[in-house]
């Protein structure tokens, strides 16, 4: 995880807004 937030902080966006939909 720490990895993808470095690789590109929009991914780290939509992942939250992802599991705020669950």
């Amino acid at each position: 995880m720490l990895r993808s937030r470095k690789a590109s902080k929009s991914q780290e966006l939509i992942s939250d807004v992802m599991w705020c939909s669950l």
